[in-house]
């Protein structure tokens, strides 16, 4: 085979980028950085319109950016399909397996490793390793020039000598740690707990514990199990480590001390050098858990007047003077896993300020708006954050008909497209309507749909969205507090099948969200009731500020309980609140491997509820319901005080939650239920326990006569 340096010649100055694996964090940072060269660049993913066999047609230069454990596979299979003249790199995390998957392809070859991660403003100063695998010399120079001018340190070596190396600088880093956070479990060690005994250098390394804990386990275990080196590393690591512990479990002194001076030797002045830079390390570390500022209580706003508690589920008419706080906005922010959502939320001063969020596997940082009345000006703001796209807005039919004036209806046109949003409408025959009215209306690929409603509303046009002519970008305006404080962030789409709730559905991140409190001036008192489930269940996550904000109001407004609508500077408060929280975990764990289980608080049984009784039940009162469980199952397990289960017994009963309920009488019928959610893992059904305000925890292994035991409290009388 010949290289045809004569194809390079024609693309070296404009050559057309492909990345495949375009829309994951990596591909999403080098689409960025090809686009700021002035490099033409199309993206393959698995929702994208385009293929990977399209990238590679019509590029010049593929990038491929994929996950490590699906890598090989991937580069196997379109390795014929690659041609003569072009350049094709990856950037996983090992070498040897992607070059030799490329072997027989017809296209130049280079590996490459970039040293950091997605979230790096730029390039400068950052390390990128370089592998040249069968190359002409024209082309790998092409790509060391621009690597340079993009102010990276760049390292060539042979892919053998990168994943030798990869073996001390991944591998055996990863498996200790993750062998120290198997010990402290076994162990019983809490980690909150330790911390009251911790020393800088303790707490750092238990931070980059979690950190590991937080992300996809098969990436590590694909780093640690593809490594052609491993058993070389393990082997040494298994010795080392066998012989260090002889030596402090026999009391070895002489032993342990000699070892620990060969091996200070064998690193000399560096030793010296990194305890400098550790200490400036660790002070800004303790600085920062000690010091940082967290989400204040924006206290106990008094009730407004003495409005009745409604039952009778009217939507009220939107109210027609203003309050003296409808000026005060809020702005939710997540930039990464964060202890707590530090300075997530501002909610002091006028107008608004908006901030991106970074969610993990997000196509890009959006912004989230928390604004009251915010959606008077839906049309521009949409053209601001969302440009040269024509939006279609799908509304429920219910708020199109109390807030279509106030979202401009005339304005938009053609383009308004309202339906139906109940829950009985959630299925793929609904979407498939949705989707014949936009192209009626003449949505193409170059639209944007905004879904202006509730939580069915943004579930099925989000995953509308995410399928229509293979995605296209989704605005989410909610409209009701459970929408507002949880479903509107993170991603979830989907439809229901008789089985079960969003049995069908995708991840399919928003372009951008505008939350308006003001629509929920008009909510019925169960919409409400709903949404404050879910807040409760962030209080529950949260360190207690929320909690606290909750108890004061409810302790405000007496005996009877809250009156709803709650007040606007309440309300504020706590969907930024809840937001910022609901963007940590989702920027931790996007697609529910590990952290972001945790928000299913109360949603085990909840499900099982709402499913028993024919999806009659409303959603946050199978909640509320779902979370008493969950904190029996905690007492009965010896995990979790009393006392947690009458504080939210009483919080329940103050914003008007029920306690009880007639479907938990047939315990096996609700177990059967349950068994049917998509929450169950693959070594059964997951359950969240709380054991304390802030610290929660997955169980999957509860026996059954436990979760019997539980269901009993949904018969009894409140605690407190």
């Amino acid at each position: 085979m010949t290289d045809s340096v004569s194809d390079f010649r024609r693309w070296k100055d404009k050559p057309r980028i492909g990345i495949i694996g375009g829309q994951g964090a990596m591909g999403r940072l080098f689409h960025r950085f090809f686009e700021a060269h002035g490099f033409p660049v199309a993206v393959s993913d698995v929702a994208t319109a385009l293929t990977n066999e399209d990238i590679i047609d019509r590029s010049d230069v593929v990038l491929v950016s994929v996950p490590l454990h699906k890598a090989f596979e991937i580069l196997e299979s379109l390795a014929p399909r690659f041609r003569s003249g072009q350049l094709v790199a990856d950037i996983c995390s090992l070498k040897v397996p992607p070059l030799k998957a490329m072997e027989g392809s017809a296209a130049w070859y280079v590996g490459l490793h970039p040293m950091y991660g997605p979230y790096v403003k730029d390039f400068v100063g950052q390390t990128m390793i370089v592998c040249p695998g069968r190359v002409a010399d024209a082309p790998r120079e092409w790509l060391m020039d621009l690597l340079r001018r993009a102010g990276l340190k760049i390292h060539v070596c042979s892919a053998e000598e990168h994943d030798r190396m990869m073996t001390v600088i991944q591998l055996i880093p990863h498996v200790t740690t993750v062998v120290l956070g198997h010990c402290l479990r076994d162990l019983g060690i809490d980690a909150a707990e330790s911390l009251r005994y911790t020393s800088p250098i303790y707490r750092l390394e238990l931070d980059l514990i979690g950190r590991l804990f937080a992300q996809d386990p098969a990436l590590y275990a694909a780093i640690a199990m593809e490594n052609p080196y491993k058993n070389e590393a393990l082997g040494v690591l298994r010795r080392v480590f066998f012989e260090t512990t002889e030596a402090v479990e026999h009391g070895r002194w002489d032993e342990f001390l000699t070892a620990f001076e060969k091996t200070r030797s064998h690193f000399g002045n560096f030793c010296l050098q990194a305890l400098e830079e550790t200490n400036r390390l660790l002070t800004w570390h303790h600085n920062a858990n000690n010091h940082g500022q967290y989400l204040s209580n924006a206290g106990c706003a008094n009730s407004r007047g003495a409005a009745a508690h409604r039952g009778d589920g009217a939507p009220r008419a939107p109210a027609r003077s203003g309050h003296a706080d409808e000026s005060l906005s809020g702005t939710v922010e997540a930039g990464g896993v964060a202890a707590r959502p530090s300075g997530a939320v501002s909610f002091e001063g006028a107008g608004v300020s908006l901030h991106e969020v970074s969610c993990c596997g997000a196509p890009n940082p959006f912004p989230v708006t928390v604004e009251p009345h915010g959606a008077r000006s839906l049309a521009s703001w949409v053209e601001k954050h969302v440009p040269d796209r024509r939006p279609y807005v799908f509304v429920d039919r219910t708020v199109a008909s109390l807030w279509g004036d106030t979202l401009n209806r005339r304005e938009l046109s053609d383009a308004w497209i309202e339906w139906d949003a109940r829950e009985d409408k959630k299925r793929l025959a609904t979407v498939e309507e949705l989707a014949r009215g936009a192209l009626q209306r003449g949505a193409d690929r170059g639209s944007v749909f905004v879904a202006v409603g509730g939580g069915v509303t943004g579930d099925v046009i989000g995953f509308l969205a995410s399928i229509f002519m293979r995605g296209v970008p989704v605005v989410q305006v909610p409209t009701t507090l459970l929408a507002q404080v949880d479903s509107c962030l993170g991603g979830k789409t989907g439809v229901d099948l008789e089985e079960g709730k969003n049995l069908i559905g995708t991840f399919h991140h928003p372009q951008a969200v505008l939350v308006d409190p003001a629509f929920l001036e008009t909510l019925p008192d169960t919409e409400w009731q709903n949404g404050m489930a879910e807040v409760i269940k962030y209080a529950l996550l949260d360190d207690g500020g929320l909690m606290e904000t909750l108890e004061a109001h409810a302790d405000a407004c007496g005996p009877k309980g809250v009156s709803y609508p709650l007040p606007l500077s309440l309300t504020r408060h706590l969907v930024s609140h809840s937001l910022a929280l609901k963007a940590r975990y989702v920027a931790a764990d996007e697609k529910d491997f590990g952290l972001r289980q945790l928000l299913n608080l109360g949603h085990t049984t909840g499900h099982g509820l709402e499913a028993l009784s024919g999806y009659t039940l409303p959603h946050g009162h199978a909640v509320a319901l779902g979370m008493r469980v969950a904190v029996r199952m905690g007492i009965l397990l010896g995990l979790t005080d009393s006392d947690l289960a009458a504080r939210l017994d009483r919080l329940l009963r103050a914003y008007h939650l029920p306690l009880t309920t007639p479907l938990a009488a047939d315990a096996e019928a609700l177990l059967h239920r349950i068994r049917h959610d998509k929450k169950k893992g693959a070594s059964g059904l997951v359950w969240i326990v709380p054991r304390q305000i802030g610290r929660v925890e997955r169980h999957s292994a509860v026996p059954e006569p436990i979760i019997r035991q539980a269901f009993q409290v949904l018969h009894e009388e409140a605690h407190g």
